[in-house]
């Protein structure tokens, strides 16, 4: 039996994602709030045993990383660091890939710094394929694409 709860936040309640990670410090917050409010960006709070610990968005326009109906982009899996190394961030993952292929998307994307060796690992472990090392203003990263069956 999962001890686990997956919610899907909307605008009025989109504040509730401070509970994994910082919305003040965070230069991209008022740009998420924006997708949210428009549509394109999708964010999910895992609770466990009653406490917020992960979160994870599916953003339908992003560029290359996306394609209408056929290619999503996986944006912000993040598990707070004293719930890593539990199997959490795997689950929520599970769950993204699983609400992907219902929603009828063939191509999940994300973008995977370098030196993160535990998403490499997750990731990787869930079928995905490294298909381009690029370089932004933060440094180096993977692009990552996983085929959905």
């Amino acid at each position: 039996m999962r001890t686990f709860e997956i919610i899907k936040l909307n605008s009025s309640n989109y504040n509730l994602s401070n509970n994994i990670w910082n919305m003040e410090r965070c230069e991209f917050t008022e740009q998420f709030t924006q997708q949210v409010a428009y549509g394109t960006r999708e964010p999910y709070l895992m609770k466990y045993k009653k406490k917020y610990v992960a979160s994870c968005d599916l953003v339908t326009d992003y560029g290359e990383y996306t394609e209408k109906d056929v290619k999503i982009y996986l944006s912000r899996l993040i598990v707070k660091k004293e719930y890593r190394n539990k199997g959490i961030g795997q689950e929520l993952l599970k769950y993204m890939i699983n609400l992907c292929k219902e929603k009828g998307y063939k191509q999940i994307t994300v973008g995977v710094d370098i030196d993160n060796s535990n998403a490499l690992h997750i990731y990787k472990k869930f079928g995905f394929k490294i298909y381009e090392t690029a370089t932004d203003e933060y440094g180096e990263f993977y692009k990552m694409i996983c085929h959905l069956k």
